[in-house]
């Protein structure tokens, strides 16, 4: 290890601690999508371990097949189940431990672009991001995907300096598993193309073994992803996949809410204005292109944007803040390339400690890092008490507890979902799951859009029991709860649902 070995085991420690800020909280948030990891999970361990066919509970009276990414994480909560038994919220678990690999990942990503003590504030800045903190114990795939992105990076810059059977069975391995887990990481092809046509040349191509891997790290892909079409179109579900239009149309140019929305999320939680400010005074200053690391970051913020551009449907939202998760490692490596060339602008070596004894340099050097270090550290602070809110308990959850004994077992039931289509009109994923997980029910969501009395009557007279209407989802109906009463008997009431039951 090199002289700032201790540096480095500082800042894996801090990184390490901060990931276990509510490393044991349960399942008590409206969150539907760890509602829908751990109910697969649960449905994995009760119903047989079929990898291939992934269950969810807001499929009706069906076998609620869904298509979703490839599901090694709810399978891997499944297996604990099998040794540990059943535990809510064992998933964070799993999510954390892949964070911590995907942090020496990345130590070992940025040791590989930069001088040790580039690499030192490149790491810290990925280690310290509120967004990954945020995911690395979240119930929820991105954690395991971006172990496996990150390294696809890395075993992607090793296989073109040496092209070794090894370099390619790692980078095959961390490619396919990175698509496999996300399907939004396809940018990376983007990253890599011009990482060769810039690096190498655009006839390196052509070589065969870059054909070969191509073609092998797509192939497993596309096949789970054929089979979980297969499932959608079979039974009619898909965690946001094929039940949701995340594309880009021509309102993106006549609406600003596309670019205001993802310029609003990088700003806010990835590049921050005080790493946006040096980057800006770095390119100013004329010589940080001459940065590899800049322009490995550069290429990869290009391949980023093309799919936040693509996607802006969906990476616009509010709530897809986790999908910005990709240009966290851009902006750790931009910004320590800034701070780099922006430092040798100066003739500071940043290996060379002893420089510092010039004193007006080691003012201002000292100066610029304090006044990055307070403003970085407010916009962070900023960034967790946001994202603390996803951790609040729900008062749903409170209100679950409270109607669990008056829903019989192996009941179906209707909840509310989202809406069905956005302003636009384009078709929206509204299913939401935590009803049915905390309550251990299986039944079907009811959309924004499609909510009447009529409607429900429908669900009736296929079986459903009974109705837990959130008053904020109903009051978008005008005169539908007043129906509600009036139509069906009332079980159960708080500030922030009504339980009717359907039937004498």
């Amino acid at each position: 290890m090199d002289k700032l070995k201790y540096a480095w085991i500082v800042i894996f420690i801090a990184g390490l601690l901060l990931r276990t800020v509510n490393l044991f909280h349960p399942i008590d948030t409206d969150s539907w999508r760890e509602s829908d990891i751990e109910s697969i999970a649960k449905n994995y361990y009760y119903n047989g371990m079929n990898f291939a066919y992934p269950q969810v509970a807001w499929g009706g009276t069906g076998p609620g097949y869904a298509e979703m990414e490839f599901p090694v994480y709810p399978y891997l909560i499944a297996l604990t189940y099998k040794i540990f038994g059943v535990h809510d919220g064992i998933g964070r678990v799993w999510s954390f431990l892949f964070s911590l690999g995907t942090l020496l990942l990345f130590f070992k990503l940025s040791r590989y672009i930069f001088s040790n003590s580039t690499a030192l504030l490149s790491s810290t800045l990925f280690t310290l991001n509120p967004l990954l903190i945020y995911i690395s114990n979240a119930i929820q795939p991105e954690s395991v995907m971006f172990f496996f992105y990150i390294g696809s990076v890395l075993y992607f810059l090793m296989w073109l300096e040496n092209q070794s059977l090894k370099n390619s069975l790692l980078l095959f391995y961390f490619a396919t598993l990175t698509l496999l887990g996300k399907i939004t990481s396809i940018h990376l092809g983007i990253l890599f193309l011009l990482i060769i046509i810039f690096s190498k040349n655009w006839r390196f191509l052509y070589n065969p073994k870059i054909i070969v891997l191509a073609l092998s790290s797509l192939i497993p892909p596309i096949a789970w992803y054929w089979h979980a079409h297969s499932l959608y179109l079979q039974y009619g579900n898909s965690l946001g996949l094929s039940n949701e239009y995340h594309w880009v149309g021509w309102d993106f140019f006549t609406n600003s809410y596309f670019i205001k929305g993802v310029t609003k999320q990088e700003i806010q939680d990835v590049w921050m204005l005080p790493g946006i400010l040096v980057i800006i005074i770095a390119v100013i200053a004329g010589n940080v292109f001459q940065n590899s690391g800049f322009k490995i970051g550069f290429y990869w913020m290009i391949a980023i944007s093309f799919f936040y551009f693509i996607a802006s449907r969906t990476t616009a939202d509010a709530w897809a803040f986790y999908y910005h998760i990709f240009s966290v490692p851009v902006a750790a490596i931009m910004i320590g390339s800034s701070v780099e060339s922006l430092l040798r602008k100066l003739n500071f070596q940043p290996d060379k400690w002893k420089y510092l004894l010039s004193s007006k340099r080691t003012f201002l050097i000292l100066s610029l890092s304090l006044l990055f270090i307070i403003t970085q550290s407010f916009s962070y602070s900023k960034t967790f008490r946001r994202l603390s809110y996803n951790y609040r308990a729900s008062a749903y959850y409170m209100s679950a507890q409270n109607i669990s004994q008056l829903i019989p077992k192996g009941s179906l039931i209707l909840a509310n979902g989202g809406p069905c289509a956005d302003d636009t009109g384009h078709r929206r994923a509204y299913n939401s799951s935590y009803f049915f997980f905390w309550l251990d029910c299986k039944g079907y969501n009811i959309c924004i859009q499609n909510q009447s009395v009529d409607s429900v009557q429908t669900y009736k007279k296929i079986g459903v029991g009974y109705f837990i209407a959130e008053k904020r989802a109903i009051s978008y109906a005008e005169g539908f709860e007043k129906n509600l009463r009036n139509s069906f008997k009332i079980l159960y009431e708080d500030d922030y649902i009504l339980l009717l039951k359907l039937y004498p």
